[in-house]
């Protein structure tokens, strides 16, 4: 009985173990068919998920390749117009290799800039004098007639001015006419089947709006950047009298200023002048002279070789909420009259301190830079309505536009023989006031010229220059007869008053 059982003890385990095994055979199947039909899923979603990407890149493609189709084709057609602008000029070699200055460096660059900082030192055996080669961009805008437009700080002070369109097209320019107060320049080439380029009108220029850069940035020519424009109607920046720039993050560096800032439609929207840069270097922003500023500039250089200005006779200034509520004017915008000077278009219209501007020639006055602009576009001896807020109520005037003149109390360097570069008025009492200024004599620098000797010295406007070469300055009247005295050659050292210190600066000539 024993072994009996112990026999049927042992089948029933046998049998049991059997069926262990077909059941974890069964089971493995089932995991291994589950994990299948897993992979087959995920493998069907991928293929489904890849092919619905594939169709949305299939859709945005068209959209790519028409983008990059009116590039190209923008840079097709306008850069055979695009030309590589070389001057010479005769400039004094300076004992400092850089030709920098005591004062930080200005962040606005032009193309002198990098001239300057890669001058070589100056060696005992070197000349005093020497031939620098300058470079730039410009760009053809009437064929027939041979016109370029260029900046003026590209072809300022040169001895010699040559227009390179390609291989073997090399030609001597002359200059037509050239305007300090917006940095452009007008040139002339003789030469048969030329390209052109249009300018295009106001309206074109848009934020937000593709833009290309066409120049010969450091020499290589025809490189195209593209970026947006990132601002539009950009003042008081500090690179010319005039401003009224399109901002722009195509890339801009030196030996682009000059070229043109063109539209998708291939239209001139802008001259390219300057960058903002803290090193040099490219950094997003650039500034371009727009289009219709380029049009009536060009046309008055063109017609009479100078460009001649409209003037008021007003000193103004910005006005602010507080300012307008104290004057009971329920405005916004417009521009507050300072001063009236003296026998002037301004007091014989009628126009008084206090005034609040706030229409000219029919259109709103948004600041004082807008103003300046509108008054210099008016043809000389030409009746123009203008609106004021006084006492509270709108009063209408009429005014007949001036002649622009040199300004009161103000003397320009560049009537010097010793080219200083800056501009200088006598200290009043409204100048005082809006500079903080203690002294009573002296003269007040104004404005200094980018690249002047001045300016890579550490001038600034807002200093107060109180002897030139140890001698006192009283006045504009002291400061021009000093200045007329002093040899080209001979350097200067200026006493300046700057936020209540004194200090000396020394001015050594660059050019000649």
């Amino acid at each position: 009985m024993g072994y009996g059982h112990s026999s049927t003890c042992g089948h029933e385990a046998i049998v049991s173990r059997i069926d262990r095994r077909r059941r974890v055979k069964t089971t493995g199947i089932k995991t291994n068919m589950n994990q299948l039909s897993r992979l087959v899923t995920a493998a069907m979603l991928f293929v489904i998920g890849g092919a619905a990407i594939t169709a949305v890149q299939a859709q945005k493609a068209p959209h790519t390749q028409k983008l990059n189709q009116e590039f190209h084709k923008v840079a097709k057609d306008v850069s055979p117009a695009v030309v590589h602008i070389t001057t010479v000029r005769e400039v004094r070699r300076s004992r400092r290799p850089f030709g920098g200055g005591s004062g930080r460096q200005h962040p606005f660059f032009g193309d002198e800039f990098f001239e300057r900082f890669f001058d070589t030192p100056r060696r005992r055996d070197s000349p005093e004098k020497y031939r620098k080669k300058g470079m730039g961009s410009g760009v053809i805008v009437d064929a027939e007639n041979g016109y370029v437009l260029t900046n003026y700080h590209v072809v300022r002070k040169t001895k010699k001015v040559k227009v390179k369109l390609g291989e073997h097209r090399d030609y001597e320019a002359d200059i037509v006419g050239t305007d300090s107060a917006t940095d452009l320049a007008v040139l002339q080439i003789d030469a048969d089947d030329l390209p052109e380029a249009k300018l295009a009108g106001g309206d074109n220029i848009k934020v937000g709006h593709h833009v290309l850069a066409i120049g010969n940035p450091f020499g290589l020519d025809r490189t195209i950047t593209s970026g947006i424009i990132s601002a539009t109607g950009r003042e008081n920046i500090g690179i010319a009298e005039y401003e009224s720039f399109i901002q722009t993050d195509a890339a801009i560096n030196p030996g682009n200023s000059g070229g043109p800032l063109v539209n998708m439609e291939g239209e001139i929207i802008g001259i390219s002048t300057a960058i903002f840069s803290r090193s040099g270097g490219h950094m997003g922003i650039g500034f371009a002279v727009p289009a219709d500023m380029v049009k009536s500039v060009m046309n008055e250089l063109i017609e009479h070789g100078k460009v001649t200005r409209g003037w008021l006779g007003v000193r103004i200034q910005e006005f602010t909420p507080e300012i307008a509520k104290a004057l009971q004017a329920d405005v916004e915008e417009g521009v507050l009259i300072a001063d009236v000077i003296s026998d002037t278009p301004a007091e014989e219209a009628g126009l008084k301190r206090g005034d609040l501007i706030i229409k000219f020639n029919g259109e709103d006055v948004s600041g004082v830079s807008a103003l300046r602009r509108k008054v210099a576009d008016v043809d000389p001896e030409t009746e123009v309505p203008i609106t004021v807020v006084r006492d509270g109520g709108e009063k209408r005037l009429k005014v007949e536009i001036a002649k622009r003149p040199k300004k009161e109390g103000q003397a320009e360097s560049e009537e010097s023989e010793w080219e200083l570069g800056i501009e200088v008025e006598n200290l009043t009492d409204e100048l005082r006031q809006r500079y903080g200024i203690q002294l009573e004599k002296g003269v007040l620098i104004t404005s200094v010229g980018r690249g002047s000797p001045a300016a890579n010295a550490g001038v600034r406007p807002g200093m107060v220059i109180l002897e030139v070469n140890r001698k006192r300055v009283h006045n504009v009247e002291d400061f021009k007869n000093t200045l007329d005295q002093i040899p080209p050659s001979q350097k200067l050292l200026l006493l300046v008053s700057h936020r209540g210190s004194t200090s000396y600066v020394l001015v050594e000539p660059l050019e000649e």
